[in-house]
């Protein structure tokens, strides 16, 4: 019997040890673990950066979200996303639902 050979997915951390610079666009549903996981590899990595739209909504360690402000938030994010890559952030996480095309398009 032949086996047919296993795919490694490509991983962040090798590409961040080979020299190169990533950018990660998690996607799930709210609490899949897309902030649990975005932890974790930055903390394995030793470096990098987590931007939420949710932190757009924190005010004073209190999240109050405000769905008219929503396309702010994406703005502000995409912002921040930006500056890090200008900044040669070495490994940038982008934490939000990303459901839907139009959510990850500006990344």
């Amino acid at each position: 019997q032949t086996t047919a050979p296993q795919h490694t997915p490509p991983s962040p951390l090798a590409d961040l040890q080979g020299g190169q610079h990533v950018l990660v666009l998690l996607r799930g549903l709210p609490g899949s673990g897309k902030s649990t996981l975005a932890r974790k590899l930055v903390s394995s990595a030793k470096t990098g950066i987590i931007l939420s739209t949710d932190d757009f909504f924190m005010k004073g360690g209190v999240y109050t979200f405000q769905p008219n402000l929503l396309s702010d938030a994406h703005a502000c994010n995409q912002k921040r996303a930006l500056t890090a890559v200008r900044d040669r952030v070495r490994l940038i996480i982008i934490d939000n639902t990303n459901t839907v095309a139009w959510e990850m398009r500006p990344y």
